[in-house]
């Protein structure tokens, strides 16, 4: 049997462990528990040991987007993995009461965390169905049916779930990580998860796991200022380092360094590897630039400020400006591009800009010539002509100039929204959208909808319906009047009796019909 790492010397060997746990299995609700079947077989038919390998032989690959959307493996060895999971289970007084949620993704470095500390604690590990994660009004009541206690979240998924408006009574402990987290985002969840103990933390792929901690306590004002994701634990430092090399005073804008002996090993590109990873004398210590940005606050802790390369980070997912702007320049009909990030009510959207060839050149036919080329998370949500593009004195596209996109006009054919429930669609989407004004025949998703509006139309349309409406439906009926004829639809009577009612209308005309018609209507 290989050696156990010292970290997780207290847990109990295989053939040391009660006959009765075994091998784990998924109960009726999706949880994750003992079923006894398979304990001590070694992993091999016959009882067949398996090789020893020696832990600093031991270790896995995980990927990484980097900084130009292509997965990078990042190559990673097991102590950091169980340094962390001894860490992180006694800061936090984890335990086998404790039930956690699988909400990270299969190919996602964090899987590892979602599944081996309830494993090391034997504790149930409830794992939703895929169905549940992309619906987040089903999703929080999941995690309330199966009562969880423990739980990762994006800030994005966090915003979601919170706007679902179900309240979460037995969350205890809610760390957030993978993207910036603002105070608003804090008081949103706050607010469906009172009694949970809230906590900002930072890492990357490169750096496994959580690196640095903020618990987030007091009751903060909600505004979109971001949390800072604190200092570092267990042994590790992040650092704020500036052009120099220097460490940055307070305030000063730098690159993020994570300074540990609980790194990645490397990356399988060498020359990817000296650029971002290097080991200091004592051959344990290493030091991974990040590409972040932020500053020290005044109390020394690191408060996040973008990305130092232009990448950005949109419902989670990392997207290169530079790439959106490449596709847009491809166009045949476009001179100059470029793309930004606008922090709206419902969350972070990319907007382009492009310089026309000529006024033939329109948006939508841009925006679908992006669709065309790049995954749905980096289409952006609005595209705007500009005559020129703003340049700042050394000639670089100056972004901060770029304008907001004007209000447009109701899409469609301008027709107002004439029943009450239409009424009430478009009353639900100028508020989460911010638009005075919209038409019957417009589309959520060309007037400026994305996944954080729609999450929040899902929530008030629930509220004011007095019923789930299912966040699927919001998708298949992207228009006011499509939507809102399903949602009137959905209270008439059963398909049955509807064609009862078309039957008895029909024959209360005089027939025109053919024999051989009324006879198939009389069987409907």
């Amino acid at each position: 049997m290989s050696p156990c790492p010292p970290e997780l010397a207290w847990l109990p060997r295989a053939g040391e462990a009660d006959p009765r746990d075994g091998a784990v299995g998924h109960d009726h609700d999706g949880a994750v528990g003992h079923d006894g079947a398979g304990a001590g077989t070694g992993g091999r038919e016959g009882g067949q040991a398996a090789p020893d390998v020696p832990m600093e032989g031991r270790g896995y690959l995980s990927f990484t987007s980097g900084t130009t959307g292509e997965p990078k493996p990042v190559r990673a060895a097991e102590r950091p993995l169980a340094r962390f999971l001894s860490w992180y289970t006694a800061e936090f007084g984890l335990t086998a009461q404790d039930r956690f949620a699988l909400l990270a993704g299969l190919a996602h470095d964090p899987l590892l965390r979602d599944v081996f500390t309830p494993l090391v604690l034997g504790a149930r590990l409830c794992v939703p169905g895929q169905d549940r994660v992309r619906d987040p009004a089903r999703l929080a009541s999941w995690l309330r049916e199966n009562r969880v206690t423990v739980v990762h979240l994006t800030p994005q998924l966090a915003t979601l779930i919170s706007a679902a408006g179900v309240e979460l009574p037995d969350l205890r402990l809610v760390l957030f990580g993978g993207d910036r987290l603002t105070y608003a985002d804090v008081t949103r969840f706050r607010a469906v998860a009172p009694a949970a103990r809230l906590v900002n933390t930072y890492g990357t792929t490169e750096t496994p796991q959580a690196q640095s901690v903020h618990e987030i306590t007091g009751e903060p004002a909600g505004t979109g200022d971001p949390v800072p994701v604190g200092r570092g634990v267990d042994g590790a430092e992040l650092l704020v380092l500036n052009a120099g090399g220097a460490p940055a005073a307070v305030g000063e804008l730098g690159e993020v360094v994570v300074r540990s002996r609980r790194l990645a090993e490397a990356y399988l590109d060498d020359d990817l590897t000296r650029q971002r990873f290097t080991r200091e004398p004592d051959g344990e210590t290493a030091r991974y630039r990040t590409g972040d940005l932020g500053r020290y606050d005044c109390e020394g802790r690191v408060v996040p400020a973008g990305r130092a390369d232009g990448q950005v980070k949109i419902r989670g997912y990392r997207v290169e400006l530079g790439e959106i702007e490449a596709v847009l320049a491809a166009h045949p009909g476009v001179l100059a591009a470029a793309a930004k990030v606008a922090e709206q009510p419902g969350g972070a959207v990319l907007h382009a800009y492009a310089v026309p060839r000529s006024a033939a050149v329109q948006p939508g036919e841009l925006r679908r010539h992006l669709a065309a080329g790049l995954p749905d998370h980096a289409v952006p949500a609005e595209v705007v002509l500009l005559p020129t593009l703003p340049l700042t004195p050394n000639g670089k596209v100056d972004r901060a100039r770029l304008p907001a996109p004007a209000h447009r006009p109701a899409a469609g054919r301008g027709q107002e929204p004439a029943t009450g429930t239409e009424r009430l669609v478009a009353g639900v989407w100028r508020e989460v959208l911010g638009l005075p004004r919209i038409s019957a025949d417009a589309n959520f998703f060309e007037i400026g909808g994305h996944s954080l509006a729609t999450a929040q139309v899902q929530a008030r349309l629930a509220a004011s319906l007095g019923r789930e409406v299912p966040i699927v439906d919001l998708f298949r009926f992207p228009t006011v009047r499509t939507l809102a004829a399903h949602l009137d639809g959905e209270r008439r009577p059963a398909g049955s009796e509807r064609a009862a009612r078309r039957v008895a209308a029909r024959r209360a005309r005089p027939s025109t019909q053919r024999p051989h018609q009324a006879r198939r209507e009389s069987t409907e």
